[in-house]
């Protein structure tokens, strides 16, 4: 896994590989700027053939900018610096541009967009261009004059590489009216928030990350966030000793008429992922439609009172057979599925789960010190819930529900259309600072949170991770419920597996990265994705 920080954490770190270890800023900008330099010979050398622009600010991202024309003049690349700012730069920035100038690398200062036109007319054959204007530093908006610097570097379409961030990405937010459109950006350090979230997860481009000479130990002292990697790509565990009961037992609450497509996906997700034993609970009226489409996943109707609602006492009972429940894919929003919310929430099974195997293997864990005990890792734990879809909408309408989740081992698994619904705020308003309001809610609810999109955000109160795979074939109806059954899988056949909702994301992207090798992201479906986990090519796992 990568890391990923806030612009405060990386000053923090920054400051103290500076205080305690000794090493100079000036060192460090010199690693930064040749790592970058080299990268761009390497990467980009077929941008290179002409002269290669380097836009520089007053601040250290500007010396980190006069550091890679340096190393790009020494290794034969012709270089023009040109500065933006009226104010006195960094001393190490200022230091690096003096070098520059004392190796006769042309420098020039812009105040005007005719500035601009002089320099291009001199120097007509530039065909690349590197963005060390402002870096994760920028705070604010852009002034007027340079959203109009920006946007007359931009308007012949010459490739920008950004150095950290696009210029006017903030680093915590993602977001930034005028920014750097750019190819490549090349994150310094460490990857930032602003770098997969907000405007800054489109305008960063293909990203990179530059190592810059900060010890790796002072990153894990930090509880800083992660992006996962194929290479950290986990599967719940499976032993060859073993058989039906040691890979859990999933309860599915999901379909309702007209919607019985989401509980048939869920299932057949949380079969072809590994569950033990799966059981969808439905109405009544729904039993001979998914008696004919579920014939490898066991079906019950839900017992019901006298007023035709989910009776709690007897839906309790069932219950403790389970160890992880999904409720909410296609449930609609209507009393029935109000009243059968409610009567999951409110289960706590009173001690039914110590028989299980898997808690039995799970203790056996802790008393071994192989699995770290958290504040749910008890026998009379309830089982794990994935609440999705409609559950989620409900949750929303009906907010007295939100103090229900406290403290268990809950997963919410909302896109940000159902995120806003529980917050109360706009998805405009939640973009602007996503990361802060995903883990605010955690805190005020004490449960777990999977944002899904483009990047998903998944964050429990301690760890906050990232995935940044898949693509748009996944924009469609009934992939959530794809991703839901997947989790509640990795949930129910491995209680040892680390944060198992963000795996199961990215085991999910990752096979729709694999299939759009030969199935176009229009065509791709949801059944699509279910049909091919775990199907790797000839040479093994491919993923």
């Amino acid at each position: 896994m990568k890391y990923v920080l806030s612009a405060q954490q990386m000053k923090d770190i920054d400051a103290r590989t500076i205080n305690e270890l000794g090493i100079p800023s000036r060192v460090l900008m010199e690693n930064a700027g040749k790592s970058c330099a080299e990268l761009i010979i390497d990467t980009f050398k077929n941008h290179l053939t002409g002269t290669t622009a380097i836009f520089c600010g007053s601040g250290n991202n500007g010396g980190d900018g006069a550091v890679i024309a340096r190393w790009l003049h020494e290794f034969g690349v012709p270089v023009i610096v040109i500065c933006l700012y009226n104010k006195t730069p960094t001393p190490d920035n200022k230091a690096n541009l003096e070098i520059c100038d004392k190796l006769e690398i042309p420098i020039f200062k812009v105040e005007s967009e005719s500035d601009f036109d002089d320099i291009l007319d001199e120097y007509s054959d530039v065909t690349f261009m590197v963005d060390a204007i402002f870096g994760a530093g920028y705070k604010g908006a852009l002034s007027r004059k340079m959203r109009q610097f920006i946007e007359f570097i931009q308007k012949d379409l010459t490739p920008i590489v950004a150095i950290d961030l696009p210029s006017g990405i903030d680093a915590d937010t993602g977001m930034g009216a005028g920014a750097i459109n750019a190819e490549a950006t090349l994150a310094l350090g460490a990857y930032k928030y602003g770098h997969l979230v907000g405007e800054g997860a489109k305008l960063c481009g293909d990203l990179y990350l530059v190592d810059i000479g900060i010890p790796d130990i002072y990153y894990r002292r930090l509880n800083c966030g992660r992006l996962l990697e194929v290479e950290d790509l986990h599967f719940p565990y499976r032993t060859r000793f073993s058989d039906k009961s040691n890979y859990g037992s999933v309860a599915v609450f999901a379909g309702s008429p007209g919607l019985t497509g989401a509980a048939v996906l869920a299932c057949q997700a949380a079969l072809h992922t590994g569950a033990g034993l799966i059981t969808l609970y439905h109405q009544s009226a729904l039993a001979q439609i998914f008696e004919i489409k579920l014939t490898e996943v066991m079906t019950r109707v839900i017992p019901e009172d006298e007023a035709g609602l989910p009776d709690a006492g007897a839906l309790h009972h069932l219950l403790q057979r389970h160890n992880a429940i999904l409720i909410g894919p296609g449930i609609s929003q209507s009393n029935y599925a109000l009243k059968l919310l409610e009567t999951v929430l409110s289960y706590d099974n009173k001690g039914a789960l110590e028989r299980r195997p898997y808690v039995q293997h799970r203790n056996a864990m802790l008393q071994q010190g192989a699995l770290e005990r958290r504040p749910y890792d008890t026998a009379d734990e309830p089982p794990s819930l994935v609440i999705d879809a409609d559950g989620l909408r409900l949750l929303a309408k009906h907010r007295h529900l939100l103090d229900l989740l406290a403290d268990r081992n809950i997963v919410l698994t909302p896109h940000i259309r159902e995120f806003a619904a529980l917050t109360g705020l706009d998805v405009e308003t939640l973009n602007q600072d996503i990361v802060t309001h995903v883990t605010d809610f955690v805190h005020q609810y004490r449960c777990k949170v999977l944002l899904k999109g483009a990047v998903t955000i998944y964050y429990d109160g301690t760890d906050l991770m990232f995935n940044n795979n898949g693509n748009n074939g996944l924009a469609t109806g009934g992939s959530g419920d794809v991703l839901a059954g997947i989790i509640v899988s990795y949930m129910a056949q491995d209680p040892t597996m680390s944060i198992p909702a963000i795996h199961a994301s990215q085991f999910m992207g990752l096979t729709a990265d694999r299939l759009i090798n030969r199935i176009l992201p229009y065509g791709l479906t949801p059944s699509d994705i279910i049909e091919n986990l775990f199907v790797f090519s000839e040479g093994g796992k491919d993923a």
